[in-house]
């Protein structure tokens, strides 16, 4: 698994893993195995105040990216937007 995140009660793990992402309770003894989200990002996030997983696309690392935004329990996306050059991170406060 890569690209590690939790949500704000810290009982819900986010990451990457084979292309795909999943979410996983952070006290359960294996590891889920139904994705959350069919499709890898170059970056992930998680923003504990409106619950919204951010994915970052760098797309072909020469022109802008985008971030999207998904809804962190039905893994649904909400919308996206245009970033810069290779989005790899994402801060919250």
């Amino acid at each position: 698994p890569a690209d590690l995140t939790i949500n704000e009660a810290g009982n819900k793990l986010y990451y990457s893993y084979n292309g795909k992402v999943y979410t996983q309770d952070a006290n359960a003894g294996a590891l889920q195995l139904t994705e959350l989200i069919s499709r890898s990002f170059y970056a992930l996030g998680f923003d504990p105040v409106t619950d919204y997983i951010y994915g970052g696309d760098a797309g072909n690392f020469q022109s802008n990216g985008k971030v999207l935004r998904y809804n962190s329990t039905t893994g649904v996306v909400i919308d996206s937007f245009e970033a810069g050059i290779g989005p790899n991170g994402f801060f919250f406060r």
